[in-house]
């Protein structure tokens, strides 16, 4: 999504007039269709002709057009995504290891690492699925993360004070993004409909499971709270060597035994 003062673009088919189903359900209906009518899965759409009458007349699904909304335009933009020539078509061509690069086309930044020329012809499920069947489940040290690189520069906010609120001018199309669900992935949020059957959010998902709630942040003491605590308690007899003078106490060295081996003892048994 790109944001201005005056408009804002809406890269997703959920953010759509009139759109009430999210790009995972749609997904579904183009399995589901697909299968009863051919009984294969949905086969790559061809992105030319573009014109939606010529398109409609050859039986193909209407292109892909971001949504633009605000003060200067309305109106569905043309999409320069379809400009993007794939240089990579099989599989085994990849490289081992896949570096986001942000891609230019036109005035537009894409995002996504599906939008670089040498992944635009796969999905990024694909792509990820590859990486980690090469073994390549985490980016190696050598790689340049850019621009997702840490700061050299310290934070200005201190580590106890609350971050500013998000730009109220920002519309997250994500369901993790919400504060009920906040906690899990959307991934994760499917998961849990899958096992219960019904919509579940992170508090919900704790419960469905038993697990323990999100830990509580702990409050670092204030300057001087010390002094409420109390004076230390006062050591009992035989213990002073732990917190007072030694104890008048006579040790006597243990006599090791030669024929019976010493075990360590325990709080529990083996077995049942």
């Amino acid at each position: 999504m790109a944001v201005s003062e005056e408009q804002q673009q809406y890269m997703s088919i959920g953010a759509q007039e009139g759109q009430t189903k999210s790009f995972e359900e749609v997904r579904c209906d183009d399995y589901l269709k697909a299968y009863i009518a051919t009984g294969r899965p949905p086969q790559p759409v061809p992105l030319e002709p573009a014109s939606e009458v010529a398109r409609a007349g050859l039986g193909y699904p209407p292109l892909f057009q971001p949504y633009r909304t605000g003060k200067s335009s309305t109106v569905l933009a043309t999409s320069t995504a379809s400009k993007i020539t794939p240089t990579i078509t099989n599989l085994t061509d990849l490289p081992v290891i896949q570096e986001f690069k942000a891609n230019k086309v036109d005035s537009e930044s894409y995002q996504s690492i599906v939008c670089h020329p040498e992944y635009s012809f796969f999905s990024p499920e694909e792509l990820r699925y590859h990486a980690y069947f090469k073994g390549q489940k985490m980016a190696p040290p050598t790689l340049k993360m850019d621009p997702f690189v840490l700061s050299s520069t310290p934070s200005s906010i201190p580590a106890t004070e609350v971050p500013a609120v998000a730009d109220p001018r920002e519309n997250m199309q994500s369901i993790a993004c919400q504060p009920l669900f906040i906690d899990h992935s959307f991934e994760e949020l499917r998961v849990a409909y899958m096992l219960s059957g019904k919509e579940l959010n992170s508090a919900e998902i704790r419960q469905f499971l038993n697990l323990p709630g999100p830990p509580t942040p702990a409050v670092p003491p204030t300057p001087g709270s010390h002094a409420l605590l109390g004076p230390p308690a006062t050591p009992q007899h035989g213990t002073g060597a732990i917190l007072g003078p030694p104890a008048n106490t006579t040790m006597t060295p243990p006599v090791p035994s030669l024929n019976v081996p010493s075990h360590p003892a325990f709080s529990f048994k083996f077995g049942a």
